[in-house]
């Protein structure tokens, strides 16, 4: 409530798009808070630029009573889908369960995939200060040249 409240008074200039999981007296909850203040309850939902590929990965894998390796899985592939559907989202999945018996557990480069597969072994050294001329070329004025 706290979040929203904060949100929705600048509406929608802050730009805060969160996700909050937890435990409450009903059971696991799952919240999306978006920038102007809006709040929805889901059984899964994703925010960002990869959101869409992702939610097509929740709608055809998701089901009620998936077991914590399963539920993980579906969460990778859908991070996955989001990632490569996105150029501006890396390459590595990363996920956080949490249990009571565990608290939160970090599962990082729980997939990596798309590395980056070119290397050189060419080293420069420049100087401090300098950049390297490759080539030159001659500019040519729209006013020299002839228009047919």
């Amino acid at each position: 409530t706290l979040v929203t409240e904060h949100l929705f008074k600048y509406g929608g200039a802050i730009g805060a798009y969160l996700i909050f999981a937890g435990v409450d007296l009903r059971g696991p909850q799952l919240v999306s808070v978006s920038a102007d203040g809006a709040c929805h309850k889901f059984s899964f939902t994703t925010m960002g630029s990869g959101s869409l590929a992702a939610m097509s990965v929740f709608e055809t894998q998701y089901r009620d009573n998936l077991t914590r390796e399963e539920a993980m899985e579906v969460c990778a592939n859908a991070i996955q889908a989001g990632i490569i559907n996105d150029m501006g989202s890396g390459s590595n999945v990363d996920i956080v369960t949490i249990t009571k018996e565990d608290g939160a557990k970090y599962h990082r480069g729980y997939r990596q995939f798309n590395a980056k597969a070119y290397q050189t072994t060419q080293s420069y050294n420049f100087p401090v200060g300098t950049t390297p001329v490759k080539g030159t070329y001659e500019l040519v004025s729209m006013d020299a040249m002839e228009i047919e």
